[in-house]
């Protein structure tokens, strides 16, 4: 955030039992040897739930993804964004005042589309995307969500609109986004891109 709090995401697998845990640390109370004022958040999740990813959005805002929902953690107050239902595959908390989840919606014994759904954290408005097709990963940073389909590549803003559309004859490995580039990664080479 500003460097004032510091949040730590625990998990303990160590019995049959998944407890996973979030503090928030105030750094200079910490600093001065105060390990008991300086924890002034503690919330332990619901049996069985994994965090699997933590970050800080804007206004202090800490968004924290389990296994099955979406929690925001703002003012000391836990409050739950969103619940995933089983059709979600894969969700990120990487964009700037958002959360992306891609939803896989069955259209026939062998085809599926995806939605990717944007939400935004602070109004809870949600904007969808659809593809008519199962995708392969999502990367999102800062303001652009990045969907590879196998040989293409999807590059949607959070308004829900197609930034760019990357075509190629290869199998694509990995997607790094940056600040109004990308590197598309395959087996033997990397191929930068720009939106």
């Amino acid at each position: 955030m500003d460097g004032k709090y510091l949040a730590i995401a625990e998990i303990d697998i160590n019995g049959a039992v998944i407890k996973s845990s979030i503090k928030i640390i105030e750094v200079e109370k910490a600093s001065t040897g105060d390990t008991v004022n300086s924890v002034i958040f503690k919330q332990n999740a619901d049996s069985n739930k994994m965090i699997t990813d933590i970050k800080y959005q804007e206004k202090g805002q800490l968004l924290c993804i389990y296994d099955d929902s979406i929690h925001m953690i703002y003012q000391e107050k836990e409050t739950t964004l969103l619940e995933f239902n089983k059709n979600v595959q894969m969700a990120s908390i990487d964009l700037k005042s958002y959360a992306v989840r891609a939803e896989e919606i069955s259209t026939g014994l062998f085809s599926s589309k995806t939605d990717i759904i944007l939400t935004n954290t602070l109004s809870k408005a949600e904007t969808t995307y659809s593809i008519d097709s199962v995708i392969k990963s999502l990367t999102s940073c800062n303001q652009v969500v990045a969907v590879n389909l196998g040989t293409e590549v999807d590059l949607i803003n959070l308004n829900g609109w197609l930034e760019k559309k990357y075509t190629s004859t290869q199998e694509i490995k990995d997607i790094v986004l940056g600040q109004s580039i990308a590197g598309i990664v395959y087996r033997d080479r990397i191929k930068i891109i720009t939106f």
